[in-house]
């Protein structure tokens, strides 16, 4: 058995100024991690693992801004980067997962992972862009697994086998962020996004020849749902708002229906000698989202 707890505390500041403007604006984002982890191992008769646990943490972020007047040092309010009333994500996981050894060349494991997320920003002043809502929220959960075999024989070489299945909930930054980008564009939070999802298979292959070379080779496909991308938006059926003096293009993180990557991964390792080693890689990624 083993427990993890751990807290982290996070200070990022952007500071900007246009060239030759008196007014410098500060934005200070305040972040709190704490995490709770429990692992526990436990090996049974027939050769026979299981591994299980839990996982809870909570993220607490305060953003806050100021304009500084350089010229008379007089301090106006600001647009903050995030919700300005306080901004929660909070996080909960349990999993099980079991590896059988059915014989010294073949091994069977498979996994299962149930999580939940709360996620809350809360915008207090919203003078500086007519937004039409004041608070952000999402609640989900999924479950997501794996299942998997590995061969190794007797002459070295190693080939797993295995099918996953994932999930990823937007975060805070996701929700709830606001930010004037390039090209005159604003960024503005979505509040109807959903969580991405994803399933994968992939086969992996090694090879090792004597005590001084070793050959690796991975293909994957992976197919990916409801996937996060930044898109043209619209706030009560306007395509722009006006903000730091000008009206600017809205886009904002939306779910797209699917999308997929596939790739292939190539590598060897050549060892010289006791000091000495060569080793090479290549990899090919290709993705599509509509």
């Amino acid at each position: 058995m083993r427990w993890i707890v751990s807290y982290q505390k996070i200070d990022q500041d952007r500071i900007s100024r246009l060239f030759q403007n008196s007014v410098r604006t500060t934005q200070m984002e305040d972040v709190h991690v704490y995490a709770l982890n429990l692992d526990l191992n436990k090996l049974l008769y027939g050769h026979h693992e299981l591994r299980y646990g839990l996982e809870i943490t909570a993220n607490q972020v305060n953003s806050k801004a100021q304009q500084l007047n350089l010229s008379n040092f007089q301090t106006l309010a600001a647009k903050t980067r995030y919700g300005d009333l306080g901004n929660n994500l909070f996080t909960e996981g349990i999993y099980l997962s079991h590896a059988w050894e059915i014989s010294p060349q073949f091994i069977f494991h498979e996994g299962l992972r149930f999580t939940a997320n709360q996620l809350s920003s809360q915008f207090g002043d919203t003078a500086f862009y007519r937004s039409p809502y004041k608070t952000v929220s999402l609640q989900n959960q999924a479950l997501s697994g794996n299942i998997g075999l590995t061969w190794t024989s007797e002459n070295k070489y190693k080939c797993a086998l295995l099918f996953s299945t994932g999930f990823r909930s937007p975060n805070i930054d996701d929700m709830s962020k606001l930010f004037e980008s390039s090209n005159n564009v604003l960024i503005v939070p979505n509040p109807n996004l959903q969580p991405e999802r994803v399933s994968n298979l992939e086969c992996n292959l090694s090879k090792r020849i004597g005590h001084v070379f070793r050959f690796d080779a991975s293909v994957y496909y992976t197919k990916l749902y409801q996937v996060l991308v930044m898109a043209p938006y619209t706030i009560n059926g306007s395509d722009s708002l006006y903000y730091n003096g000008s009206n600017k293009s809205l886009q904002a993180l939306q779910n797209r229906d699917r999308g997929y990557i596939y790739g292939v991964s190539l590598g060897f390792q050549y060892q010289i000698n006791t000091s000495f080693s060569m080793f090479g890689q290549y990899h090919y990624t290709y993705g599509v989202t509509p």
